[in-house]
């Protein structure tokens, strides 16, 4: 949602960026493990 808010293009580098931004902000071991584990299964395509 937030790269449509931003008027961001949905592709998956922009995708990979904003979870990675996301993993950060969380900050808790649980929230950046599942934001780690999402970057890693859109950079492979799955």
């Amino acid at each position: 949602m937030s790269l449509i808010a931003e008027g961001l293009e949905i592709n998956r580098d922009n995708i990979v960026s904003e979870l990675q931004r996301q993993g950060k902000t969380i900050g808790d071991g649980v929230g950046s493990i599942i934001s780690h584990e999402a970057v890693d299964i859109v950079m492979r395509g799955i």
